[in-house]
């Protein structure tokens, strides 16, 4: 029988940022045998905000790399360690839009995939705050009115399908 001694391991870190880490474990066993462990660690957790003033919600313009084209999300972004989902939707809607918000709640949480973050979205009360100018990763922020928001969603320009879903089944009555 072996012995956790009998091992050699080599560990290192390949990846590392606020929101993902991806670490590698080479065993080296006493049979000779090389075996390579690889593990993601992910702050699994993003926020979306879904401000309505004036009855308008607000959107931003960006170009998403990944599904090369220019597309409309809310503001948001993905949880930093240490902070909440809470702190994180106030912080990246001040970052992204110039604005601060108060009467936050969580709305809805959503989980696509296994591997991707769950998302929580808030719906939010403007307070105060000018809306800011375009900027390296937002290239516009409207406030836009459901039947824009509509229209974008028809060309299929809503980055995520349940951006839309969501407007729809938790805005559209109150706008």
């Amino acid at each position: 029988m072996f012995k956790e001694q009998d091992f050699s391991i080599t560990k290192s870190t390949i990846v590392y940022d606020h929101y993902i880490k991806v670490k590698q474990d080479i065993v080296n066993t006493p049979n000779g045998t090389i075996v390579d462990y690889n593990y993601i660690y992910s702050n699994t957790n993003a926020v979306l905000v879904l401000p309505i003033h004036d009855n308008k919600i607000i959107m931003l313009k960006q170009y998403r790399y990944p599904l090369k084209k220019y597309v409309y999300d809310l503001p948001g972004g993905g949880t930093k360690v240490g902070d909440t989902t809470l702190e994180t939707a106030k912080k990246e809607l001040k970052e992204e839009t110039g604005y601060d918000v108060e009467l936050i709640k969580e709305i809805a949480v959503l989980h696509e995939e296994a591997i991707s973050a769950v998302k929580h979205v808030f719906s939010a009360d403007i307070a105060g705050g000018e809306i800011l100018q375009k900027n390296d990763e937002i290239l516009d922020v409207k406030w836009l009115t459901f039947d824009e928001i509509k229209t974008i969603n028809d060309n299929d320009k809503i980055r995520r399908p349940w951006v839309w879903d969501i407007i729809q089944k938790d805005y559209k009555g109150t706008l």
